[in-house]
Order: C-alpha cells, then structure tokens, then sequence
C-alpha cells in the first residue's frame, strides 16, 4: 500500500512544469496635467479714475426729481473729498433809485464746509451744466444774518433774467466730463477769502423748493 502512494506522488518541479508567478497588474496611466489658467492682470488704475470713483460712491444713489437736473455736488481739497448738500434759498428785491435789484437769499451768514486752499476742484453730476449750474460768490448780510446772490435787475420798464446770477458775481470755471454725467469743474483763478457755492435755480436743482433757487454753499477763511 506504501509503494503505490510513493508511486502516485510527484510535484511539478519534478516535472519542470513550475507554475509562472502572477502577472503585475498594469502600470496606471500617466496622470494628465491640466494647464493653469491664464489670469488676467488688471491694470492699475489711474489717480484719475480713483478719484472718479470716490466721487460717484459719496454722491450715492440719484435722486434728482426732474430729468436733466442737478443732483449731487462734491468738493475736493486738501483735507479730503467733501458731499456738499444745498441750502434753499427765497427771493427778495431791493430799489435802486429807477431800478430794481433781486437777490436770492440764504440763511445763516456762513457756509459749514471750510475749504482748505484757494482752489478747490468741484464735482456735479448733471447731463449738461451749462446754463444751468453757476459757481457764485455770496454776500454776507450782517443785519439780515443770511447771505445774497446777487440776480437779474430790472428798469424803465425793462427786466432781466431773475433765474441766473448777475455776471458780476459768477467766477468763471472750466468744466470736464468723466462720464455717467459726472463732470469736474475747475476755477480759472484762485478764490479769495468769502463765501461761495453752486448754485442752480428750482427748475435746474430738481430740489422741491420755490423760486430762490438751491445753493451748495462752501467759504474759504
């Protein structure tokens, strides 16, 4: 019985039919690099186009009431960017032997807003200023406590616009538009020390006021 089970055992290596060893599993594929993408470098804005963009977030939202009209003055200087808000102003007259004088009066005698300098650069956001938005120098009224622009004026039998400001007391400014209606003014010569502002008459501020007209009031010292 011993000699048949040593007759039927053999192995493979005896045979030399050795099993081959597994086979490795293939290499995976080579991993695709995505290129990056190609990020655009914004070019650095301008002091201009800062300072356009300064202006347009202190003015806000508009608001004027009348398409075309004034809404929103900002004056530069050195102290920094200020939004001026207007003060509405009344009609009087005065006589003048055969004439008649008009004025648009505003209360208190002096503008809040102290500008620091002689020359500061003013911003309005309006379609079109001209004929519309006049940059006035204001007299001081001691006896009144207010302040006068000086109008239109009427005599023998004649009147003048009383909607604009007598030329006498318009300081001469050149203005630039920087678009969306924004537009730069700059005075043509230094302001002496007085009080000042823009102003605009009912119809041009788009303000609800009456007849006297708005003023965006500032002095210098």
């Amino acid at each position: 019985m011993k000699a048949i089970l040593l007759c039927c055992t053999f192995s493979f290596a005896a045979l030399g039919q050795i099993p081959p060893p597994p086979q490795a599993p293939p290499p995976p594929p080579p991993a695709v690099i995505e290129p990056a993408p190609v990020v655009a470098v914004a070019e650095p804005k301008t002091p201009d186009q800062l300072r356009r963009e300064a202006v347009l977030k202190l003015m806000g939202d508009r608001r004027a009431m009348i398409q075309g009209a004034l809404d929103g003055v900002v004056l530069v200087d050195a102290k920094g960017d200020h939004k001026i808000t207007y003060t509405p102003g009344n009609f009087s007259h005065t006589y003048a032997v055969v004439t008649v004088l008009f004025y648009a009066d505003f209360p208190d005698q002096h503008a809040e807003l102290r500008v620091a300098g002689s020359a500061p650069s003013l911003w309005i956001r309006i379609d079109n200023p001209k004929g519309r938005v006049f940059l006035v120098k204001a007299k001081v009224n001691g006896g009144a406590q207010n302040r006068s622009v000086k109008m239109g004026r009427s005599g023998y039998g004649s009147v003048s616009s009383v909607m604009v400001p007598d030329s006498d007391w318009t300081i001469p400014f050149t203005s630039k538009e920087r678009g969306d209606g924004l537009w730069e003014l700059t005075m043509k010569e230094p302001l002496k020390p007085g009080e000042y502002g823009i102003f605009a008459s009912g119809m041009s501020s788009g303000a609800p006021v009456g007849a006297g007209g708005v003023l965006y009031d500032f002095g210098i010292d």
